[in-house]
């Protein structure tokens, strides 16, 4: 979750911006960055990596 917060922090984007750009409940979102879920669907990492400009992979990458 710390992770996905950083990495969207570092794009510049606010929480809604960002979900709104790349299709993501906010939230989804926030749930994910506050490790609340801690088992997100593939489709909202494919939607968070994407709008990362990152693969799902990468995005996971030192996670798993």
């Amino acid at each position: 979750g710390r992770k996905v917060r950083r990495l969207r922090q570092a794009t510049g984007k606010s929480l809604n911006i960002f979900c709104f750009e790349n299709d993501i409940l906010k939230a989804a979102l926030s749930n994910i960055e506050n490790d609340v879920n801690t088992n997100p669907k593939l489709n909202q990492l494919r939607k968070i990596a994407s709008g990362l400009e990152m693969t799902v992979a990468e995005l996971l990458r030192g996670i798993c």
